[in-house]
């Protein structure tokens, strides 16, 4: 019987071994329902996640966007003075106050949706992946594509905020899965591997699908650039985001056509991730005194 979660599915291997058969069909249904609800669970905490980091995505976003109209406003005001018909200056003046109006509405967008930096836990990011791998090996499955992971032992314990390092490997796994599956040739294969290094650690996902060209390498972070019509390109966006929020840093390695590798470098104990931990850490005790 396949479940969805690990835990459940090694403890029916535990039930098989120590319950007499006449007991097992009136677990089984019991399991069975255990087993969907943790499944539920798995993908609402991981939606709800994803929700919180775009809300922290969105304020960059409206400021890249605000810096799009900074120009077309600077040129406006340089048009209306080198432009004599009045109705050509009517129509600029409205291009003017629009852009104004709406640079306006991302300030007050940004500044509401500013949040505050997630807490960071002492976490390993081998056990955030050994958690994720069923999940991870069953999509490989259902989409005909291998998924090797190998974890290096020696990956030391980190500051992490396990839920987006979770949305960070599932969304560039996903990312890996739709490269290959636009490619559409030949067997598909992801790799993921974690690594020690002297000053840190790093993850790295490669996979063998189309490759991104040179030009377009520093285009991918940027917000809705995507190379599927049917994809808002937010994906590496959040991606980017959460490496940030980990004081991380990235490479990524492709040759268009063959494979795309991207390599997160995580620094132990960087300062980045001491000051947000301790920032939150004196919020939650001060927040907790005012009770």
């Amino acid at each position: 019987m396949n479940f969805n979660t690990t835990v459940l599915a090694q403890l029916y291997e535990e039930i098989l071994a120590h319950v007499p058969d006449s007991k097992k069909e009136l677990l089984m249904p019991e399991l069975r329902r255990l087993d969907n609800e943790l499944n539920y669970c798995r993908k609402l905490s991981r939606n709800l996640q994803k929700n919180e980091m775009i809300g922290e995505i969105l304020p960059v976003i409206f400021h890249k966007m605000k810096n799009k109209l900074t120009p077309i406003m600077g040129y406006s005001q340089i048009l209306l003075t080198k432009v004599a018909d009045e109705r050509l200056k009517e129509r600029i003046r409205k291009i003017d106050k629009n852009a104004d109006e709406l640079t306006c509405q991302f300030n007050f967008l940004r500044d509401y949706l500013s949040s505050e930096k997630t807490i960071k836990v002492k976490e390993n990011l081998n056990h955030i992946l050994s958690r994720l791998r069923s999940c991870l090996l069953e999509i490989g499955r259902n989409h005909r594509i291998r998924l090797d992971i190998e974890t290096d032992a020696q990956v030391p314990d980190d500051l992490l905020n396990p839920g987006q390092i979770g949305i960070l490997i599932t969304d560039m796994v996903d990312n890996a899965l739709q490269a290959i599956k636009k490619k559409n040739s030949g067997p598909g294969v992801i790799e993921i591997r974690t690594k020690s290094r002297e000053d840190g650690y790093s993850l790295s996902i490669k996979d063998n699908g189309i490759g991104i060209r040179k030009e377009d390498i520093p285009k991918i972070w940027t917000p809705f650039f995507s190379g599927s019509k049917n994809r808002a390109g937010l994906g590496l966006t959040i991606c980017e985001k959460i490496i940030i929020n980990h004081g991380a840093s990235f490479t990524v390695d492709s040759a268009a056509g063959i494979y795309c590798e991207f390599v997160i470098i995580f620094k132990t104990g960087s300062e980045s991730n001491k000051k947000d931990t301790i920032e939150n850490s004196t919020k939650t005790h001060q927040g907790g005194s005012d009770k």
